[in-house]
């Protein structure tokens, strides 16, 4: 009877820690980016001029989450970005792993019109990425901060 209940326990402790394992990296810039062998879609999305980038990623639900720093902002034009209205975006729930300091805070759970758009970001999609998902850009125009989710199309 005990051994059953050890298994059980086994068992639930390898699916849990199974279904929440993400991958984290960070990049100097965006040739360390490319030199690491990042997956072809981020470097696609990461501009020229990208410093301090960071990307986590979740192979159960190829949820990517990521952040950077545009030294020259017309890299973001060179994305082929298109305004998105915050409307597309309230009661999206990104899903974000809640350890990511660099992530912002409200984004982690589903928004609303007042979060959107007393954040101070921009909202973009992009047909940068893979053809199977969705990507949204937010760039704050004071910092020049990116942040960067990808999910795949519902």
């Amino acid at each position: 009877m005990c051994r059953g209940k050890l298994a059980t326990l086994f068992i639930a402790a390898l699916w849990t820690t199974g279904c929440q394992e993400t991958v984290e990296n960070d990049y100097r810039d965006h040739r360390a980016l490319v030199a690491s062998g990042a997956m072809p879609t981020l470097v696609r999305l990461v501009p020229d001029s990208a410093t301090d980038i960071q990307f986590c990623t979740d192979p159960d639900s190829g949820g990517v989450w990521g952040t950077y720093l545009l030294r020259d902002r017309g890299d973001l034009d060179r994305l082929a970005v298109s305004p998105i209205p915050v409307s597309s975006l309230v009661g999206r729930y990104t899903g974000s792993p809640g350890h990511l300091d660099w992530w912002p805070s409200w984004w982690r759970r589903s928004v609303s019109v007042e979060a959107l758009t007393s954040s101070g970001l921009a909202f973009f999609e992009t047909s940068a990425g893979d053809p199977g998902s969705v990507t949204v850009i937010a760039l704050d125009k004071t910092s020049a901060r990116v942040y960067l989710w990808i999910r795949r199309k519902d």
